[in-house]
């Protein structure tokens, strides 16, 4: 979700992708799909022509595994989290990590980059991957998929962990900082 400069990450994130996708073949389970969301601009059509995936501009790969919604509404994008499996934030570096917060307020469990800010964002309430080992995203994304009672963890952490947070909360501390 959002936008597609090199520091979001998105290359690792659609190599580990295929190979979830390859390790969940002979299973009937092969109907797993990456959905990348965001408004269309130079990183995303970088990422949509690159001559590794050489597929046509909403699909990356055949059959549709990989999908590019371009740019969504707010109901389009609940939609898309309520209806995920997981929610995967690869980032190299992140200012706060918003999109994980709003994945868990909406019972999508999150497995992530194991940076700084994104393992203070998600506490225990998601699970983290180096962001450099395409193996190690695809072993934790694996890992929820297969794993029911994973899912349902993250699910009951998230939505407690999103309670810490708030609009309201953050103004009343940014007006103390002021102070």
């Amino acid at each position: 979700v959002g936008n597609a400069y090199p520091h979001k990450n998105l290359e690792n994130l659609i190599k580990a992708f295929l190979k979830v996708k390859d390790s969940l073949a002979s299973l009937q389970n092969d109907n797993l799909k990456l959905i990348l969301s965001g408004k269309e601009n130079y990183f995303w059509r970088k990422i949509l022509m690159d001559s590794r995936w050489s597929l046509p501009r909403t699909t990356i790969r055949g059959g549709n595994d990989i999908v590019y919604t371009g740019y969504v509404t707010d109901e389009e994008l609940v939609a898309l989290y309520k209806n995920a499996s997981v929610y995967v934030e690869p980032s190299l570096e992140e200012g706060f990590g918003l999109p994980i917060l709003e994945a868990m307020s909406l019972g999508c469990p999150v497995v992530t980059s194991d940076i700084g800010v994104l393992k203070e964002v998600g506490g225990e309430a998601a699970i983290y991957f180096d962001p450099h080992n395409i193996d190690d995203i695809s072993n934790k994304i694996l890992h929820v998929l297969n794993n029911v009672s994973v899912q349902k963890s993250l699910i009951e952490k998230g939505k407690k962990r999103v309670k810490l947070f708030s609009w309201k909360k953050m103004a009343e501390q940014t007006l103390e900082v002021y102070r």
